[in-house]
């Protein structure tokens, strides 16, 4: 039996220390490893994650041309070939496949190295459709160690894992932990000797201190070279994870395959902080839908911005306070960068339009997927907003076939009424392409031969209110709803991560009262919404609004929430009318089918539920996490308030100095689609990621009385 030892040192960029005090471990960990390397003929490092190379080369080019070497001679392997190791369960397909192309290109280029392994052992549970990012990279194997043997069963620590297009790699498990000292490393050689194939004939043993850097002590590597005799039957090999992959490929083995998602391990780091999820979601869809108009050199800076973020200690939020703020500039920068493309790119298109006598309204799908839905637009209206509300005038908006087409007039987001207007409209707009409407101004009409505009027409869908609260949703005749989603407060006392728990608590502690019932909010010709506010008895608020459209085929949900908890937890509770037979959660690049069994689980912007006749989808691009009850009721977490960086095998932290997370307001958005198709779940779910962008032009327009234009005039 040969034991590969992989001597290795795990480096968090971020967690108990800011990013400046990652750098500086990974200059300290990378010449510690060179020194040893120096000294010490036989072994050979480990090392992943392009990050960690890139540091160096910026900063010591003479340690980096060191690692260089060792590399050129065999003695230092590369491994992982992503940017960092994210969290696995959280970032968007785009982000995955981007760590892949940007990760590999840099070993390629700086070492001259394809590499073939994956490397993740500190990722906390890992996404179904993961083999198929790493395929798409031409990775083959793939080394991961959580959730670990304590967390669930598998058949093999090396087993075959595919994903729900088919894709493959070979995964090793890591026995005990990616680390040990010189205290434990005797007994981390004997649990791997307890736990290795003797079918097989060759097992990894990872040696090196970790998280913090550092990599394997001298004590260590001479504790191995002095007792590399002392196992009758086994070799002791300084090896790396490449090498033992071909080992094992080269026995022929018949491994066992693992479909599905590996779960459980931190189920509280896919709700934490929830901020940090949002931004980098909003980075990431910002970069995916208009990253193309970036410079090739300016767009791979700032995608690396967002593979930074997606480190699985800051994407699961599991870092202290002060490190986040640095990943939210940088996040920003990604946004801000974007935007600014994105405006000078519309607005350079706007003024080679000609001059024409009427207000154009523009909106451009930037995105490489067709738009069909709803728009909203801020319509500047000048002086002319006097005449409309000072003598009761009207505007209508025609399209480029000289056509009117329906909208609503709805609350504006300034609360000052100067010279504008909020509208709602429909529209279809091809990838890449761009809608020109037009405002018409009633007294620049002759007549008004408008007849009703034609209109995409959902009225099967019917919402009920009643003063005393009640509420209903129906589609076609058929509840699916018979109340409306309820807030609920369950105690949280766990850590950070939630650390040895699978689910919270069935029974909440607390709920919250209306202290507002049902009112509406507006009615326009094809869009109404409607508003109940709730507050529990420690002044936690919720104000949900309920929202139809004539042209959405659902029904929209936002829940404007205030909240202060501390080791409490936020969800919101929805059960359906019809009895649910199957659930199905979007994960990224995919979905997965889900038990009943109350445990928590992260969501990737949509869950499916079936019946046997009917189907409820709820897409929500705002909530990272849920739980389905034994009894059907579907719980999403919305916020959880528990301490940073806290792990309960501590005692908490005296003081609190840095307060709990996730306090204050925050805003969540559902879709219900009731029997909707999976295209359409897929489309709502692109419409709320890659809205279209609004700009008008006045150029040339005659607005006020007096100034007429005939109708028949180029709309």
């Amino acid at each position: 039996m040969v034991i590969h030892i992989i001597l290795n040192s795990h480096l968090d960029p971020v967690w108990l220390w800011n990013k400046e005090q990652g750098i500086d471990e990974v200059l300290a960990t990378a010449y510690t490893a060179c020194n040893i390397l120096d000294d010490y003929p036989e072994v050979i490092m480990t090392r992943g994650e392009a990050w960690f190379y890139e540091t160096i080369e910026k900063i010591d080019p003479v340690l980096f041309r060191r690692i260089q070497n060792h590399i050129r001679n065999g003695r230092w392997q590369p491994v992982g070939g992503w940017y960092v190791q994210p969290d696995c369960n959280l970032a968007s397909p785009e982000s995955y496949i981007r760590h892949g192309e940007i990760g590999k290109a840099y070993f390629k280029e700086k070492f001259g190295v394809d590499i073939k392994t994956g490397y993740n052992v500190d990722s906390f549970g890992h996404s179904a459709q993961l083999p198929a990012f790493y395929r798409a990279c031409g990775m083959e194997n793939y080394v991961m160690m959580r959730p670990d043997r304590n967390e669930k069963t598998l058949p093999a620590t090396d087993f075959i894992w595919r994903a729900g297009n088919g894709a493959e790699i070979l995964v090793s498990r890591i026995i005990g932990a990616y680390l040990c000292g010189v205290d434990t490393i005797e007994k981390r050689i004997e649990t791997v000797i307890e736990h290795a194939d003797p079918a097989l004939g060759h097992v990894m043993c990872f040696c090196g201190t970790g998280d913090h850097g550092g990599g394997p002590a001298r004590a260590e590597v001479e504790w191995l070279l002095e007792h590399r005799s002392d196992y009758p039957g086994y070799e002791f090999r300084f090896s790396h994870p490449q090498a033992y992959f071909d080992a094992i490929r080269k026995t022929g083995a018949d491994f066992p395959v693992v479909t599905g998602e590996l779960q459980h391990h931190a189920v509280g780091s896919y709700s934490i902080v929830r901020r940090i999820k949002q931004e980098v979601r909003s980075a990431e869809n910002a970069l995916i839908q208009s990253g193309h108009l970036l410079p090739g050199n300016i767009r791979e800076k700032m995608w690396k911005n967002v593979l930074f973020a997606t480190f699985h200690d800051v994407l699961a939020g599991s870092c202290i306070a002060s490190a986040f703020q640095g990943i939210y500039d940088a996040l920003g920068e990604v946004r801000s960068v974007v935007a600014e493309a994105v405006s000078c790119d519309i607005r350079s298109r706007n003024v080679e339009l000609p001059d024409s006598p009427r207000q154009r309204l523009i909106f451009d799908n930037l995105s490489d997927k067709p738009f069909q839905g709803i728009a909203e637009a801020e319509i500047w209206l000048g002086r002319a907003a006097e005449v409309y509300r000072n003598e009761g005038k009207q505007f209508f908006i025609f399209d480029e076939e000289n056509q009117s087409v329906p909208f609503s007039v709805i609350p504006a987001e300034s609360r000052i009424p100067l010279a504008g207007e909020r509208c709602a409209l429909y529209m279809k707009i091809p990838p890449r392409g761009r809608r020109i409407f037009y405002l018409v101004p009633e007294w620049e009409l002759e007549r008004l031969p408008l007849s009703e505009p034609s209109r995409p027409c959902h009225s099967d869908i019917s919402v009920r209110h009643t003063a005393s609260g009640k509420f209903s949703l129906s589609y076609k005749g058929v509840r699916f709803l018979e109340h409306f989603p309820e807030c609920l407060v369950l105690k949280d006392v766990s850590d950070t991560w939630s650390h040895r728990m699978t689910r919270y608590a069935a029974t909440p502690v607390r709920s919250f009262e209306p202290v507002k019932t049902w009112h509406r909010l507006f009615k326009g010709k094809f869009a109404e919404a409607w508003a109940v506010e709730w507050q529990d008895f420690r002044m936690n608020t919720v104000k949900a609004v309920c929202r139809t459209d004539a042209s959405r085929p659902g029904v929209l949900l936002e829940f404007h929430v205030n909240w202060h908890g501390g080791q409490e937890m936020l969800k919101l509770s929805l059960k359906t009318a019809f009895a649910v037979k199957k659930r199905f959660d979007g994960c990224p690049g995919g979905e997965v089918s889900r038990p009943f069994d109350g445990q928590e689980y992260p969501l990737f912007n949509y869950t499916r539920l079936e019946g046997r006749n009917h189907s409820l989808a709820i897409v929500s691009p705002d909530v990272y996490a849920l739980d389905m009850q034994p009894s059907g009721e579907l719980r999403f977490t919305l916020l959880r308030a528990n301490y940073h960086a806290y792990d309960d095998k501590f005692p908490a932290p005296a003081g609190n100095i840095t307060g709990f997370t996730d306090q204050g307001e925050s805003v969540f958005r559902m879709l219900l689609l009731p029997d909707a198709p999976p295209e359409l779940v897929a489309d709502e779910v692109h419409n709320f990621t890659a809205p279209v962008r609004f700009s008008e032009t006045t150029r040339g327009i005659k607005l006020l009385p007096g100034e007429t234009v005939k109708q028949k005039a180029v709309y």
